[in-house]
């Protein structure tokens, strides 16, 4: 395209053209690399047709080669658009006039049959007729974002300034949300959703989008709720919610700050451990210059916090580097809500970004403790001995999940119920050992195989689920699964597989890989069912596993609605 310009450097009209349009061009630029997803990318590659076309457009001379260098401009801006997340080949049709036409002769019928599937697809949001009366006709607002809820039970609906909770990307906009549901103008009641059309990779239902932490995007805002707002009522089944009614008095909120450290990319730090009821870390990333230039042109990196929990599991979420500097949540890390049992607590975190070569070496961590020192005296705790945190999202329960596998295989060793390393590698520094497994095009790592009738025999009629973990190094891009299948007589009735390249967040280092599976119970109640663990390489390039690990949890004695 700087080539194009250079081509017609003198002609008065072109520079107005590029003068005028370019830094619009930048704009959607900037829009559709945000996400790289193609519904943005589509939006770019739009706006370079039509400039392309008006382009052309205002030339008078050297039509021929303009329009070869335009054309070639518009087939590799295509060519580089179906490397967009989610592509899909471009159409054009003109049938919308078609439409748009019928539905002026046609209103009525086009607004019956409009209405008819509104109301078909958000019959899921209909609350149970107990939470229901205790709205009333109170002022409602949905967290984090899902308001079908509101034409779905007739609400009288109060929104917040920002809607959606993963547009607070700034703290400014955080502190909106936080002063709005501080004043007086606030709803009187919150109904938080948990079953979203976003997806954690962790079996969790306090999730984002694009794998974030949901009390992570509105630091300030998940303080102020807690201090003004009171759990009443939780709605189980398919699609969970909690309903939290605003307090009398709101709850004070102390925060204390610990002097900043330094900490470095990919290096794990001890948390503290500090008994207040929140622990957050306020985080700063600062860029290099070539950073900064790659920020400004493109895009920033995409940064990460892997999260050590004190069962040994880890726990991966994407942060956005302005709202960690307001803090990050650390502990306790809450991640199912929808029942009453306690959760794993966060031993050590760790940072990682994309290329860590575009940032600074050095990484400011302060501590920040954050209590509620008279929730006692307002009565606003469900239960004295545990976290007012906990407390406020029905955390009552000090019983966590039963355990009933953990089995670990590092490749140093054979290991009962692991196969043997079918191919054992040590050219590259192992993730733990001196031994890791090269996994080579179209094959497959050491697997795990057990019987479940074995592993649930104690545990009859619960439901479970199934965690499996590894750590993968790959030198680029891969095609392969990490795999967790339930199968019977060589056949598999449960299958479920993670594309492992969605875990790669450093080339050429250690990335860690997840997967769960949580079988149908009916499925539990027949004999002779075989669990099955592996990495699949469906693709041209070797990569390399190491610590492969498999976990499984029973719901012993809680309410869970089990999410799949």
């Amino acid at each position: 395209m700087l080539l194009l310009l250079g081509l017609h450097l003198k002609k008065a009209a072109v520079n107005r053209f590029f003068i005028l349009l370019g830094p619009a061009l930048f704009a959607v630029w900037k829009y559709g690399m945000a996400r790289e997803d193609y519904l943005h990318a589509e939006m770019y590659f739009l706006f370079v047709l039509l400039l392309a076309f008006l382009f052309l457009l205002i030339l008078e001379k050297r039509k021929p080669v303009s329009a070869a260098a335009v054309l070639t401009i518009v087939i590799l801006n295509y060519l580089n658009l179906q490397n967009a997340y989610y592509f899909e080949p471009l159409k054009f049709n003109f049938s919308g006039f078609r439409y748009s036409a019928g539905s002026l002769i046609n209103y009525r019928q086009v607004a019956d049959t409009s209405n008819v599937a509104s109301e078909r697809n958000i019959r899921r949001n209909v609350l149970d007729k107990s939470v229901r009366q205790l709205i009333g006709n109170g002022s409602v607002d949905i967290y984090p974002w899902d308001y079908s809820y509101i034409p779905a039970n007739n609400l009288n609906w109060l929104p917040r300034p920002v809607l959606q909770s993963y547009a607070c990307y700034t703290p400014w906009l955080d502190g909106e949300n936080a002063a709005h549901f501080s004043s007086s103008g606030s709803p009187e009641f919150i109904i938080w959703e948990l079953r979203k059309i976003t997806h954690d990779i962790h079996n969790g239902t306090l999730e984002s989008i694009d794998g974030r932490y949901l009390l992570n995007d509105q630091p300030e805002t998940a303080l102020a709720i807690l201090s003004h707002y009171r759990l009443l009522a939780r709605q189980g089944g398919v699609f969970p919610v909690l309903l939290f009614r605003k307090r009398e008095l709101p709850v004070e909120v102390e925060k204390t700050m610990k002097a900043p450290f330094i900490a470095g990319w990919n290096h794990w730090i001890n948390v503290d451990s500090t008994s207040a009821d929140i622990l957050r870390a306020e985080v700063k990333f600062s860029r290099n210059f070539l950073g900064m230039l790659n920020s400004f042109l493109y895009k920033d990196e995409a940064f990460y916090t892997y999260y050590l929990l004190d069962n040994g599991e880890i726990r991966l979420y994407r942060i956005v580097p302005r709202n960690a500097a307001q803090g990050l949540w650390i502990n306790p890390l809450l991640m199912n809500p929808e029942n009453s049992l306690s959760e794993p607590r966060v031993k050590k975190i760790m940072f990682r970004c994309t290329n860590p070569g575009m940032m600074k070496d050095q990484i400011s961590v302060s501590w920040e403790s954050v209590t509620f020192p008279d929730a006692e005296k307002h009565k606003a705790g469900l239960d004295a001995g545990l976290s007012f945190a906990g407390n406020s999202f029905g955390k009552t329960n000090p019983q966590r999940e039963s355990r009933l596998l953990n089995t670990l295989n590092d490749l140093e060793g054979s290991y009962n119920g692991w196969s043997e390393n079918p191919g054992p590698d040590r050219t590259v520094p192992a993730h733990s050992g001196s031994t890791s497994c090269l996994v080579p095009p179209g094959g497959f790592s050491g697997s795990f195989e057990c019987s479940l009738d074995s592993v649930c025999q104690n545990h009859p009629g619960e439901p479970i689920i199934i965690k499996s973990m590894c750590w993968v190094n790959a030198a680029g891009r891969i095609d392969a699964n990490y795999v967790i299948s339930v199968e019977k007589d060589g056949r598999s009735l449960s299958w479920k597989a993670v594309k492992i390249n969605d875990f790669v967040i450093q080339k050429n280092s250690w990335n860690y890989v997840f997967n769960f599976l949580v079988p149908d119970p009916e499925l539990l109640e027949q004999k002779g069912l075989r669990l099955k663990i592996y990495a699949w390489n469906l693709g041209k390039v070797s990569f390399r596993v190491d610590d492969l690990r498999l976990c499984i949890d029973s719901w012993s004695g809680s309410e869970a609605a089990v999410l799949q």
